[in-house]
């Protein structure tokens, strides 16, 4: 209590840029894993781009065998297999 009047604190969160990311998803999910990187200048204001890695599994119901990895990247709506990104 302030000057008569109840106050209240709100936390503000927000993640982390320039630092990676990874996240275990659950089963339902098509992908077991998930690395986000938010990269930030230190200094200026310049908007905070998003870069999202997903650790596909195959389904061994369909013959798949084996993992890929696919990136979402800004701008672009579908996902795309990391080799071809690089």
């Amino acid at each position: 209590v302030i000057n008569g009047s109840e106050k209240v604190l709100i936390a503000q969160e927000r993640s982390a840029a320039n630092i990676v990311q990874v996240f275990k998803k659950a089963q339902p999910s098509p992908f077991s894993y998930t690395a986000e990187i938010r990269s930030a200048l230190e200094k200026g204001s310049r908007l905070i781009s998003s870069l999202m890695l997903k650790l596909h599994s195959k389904s061994p119901a369909k013959g798949g065998v084996g993992q890929t990895i696919h990136c979402t990247l800004p701008y672009v709506k579908v996902d795309i297999p990391i080799g071809i990104v690089f």
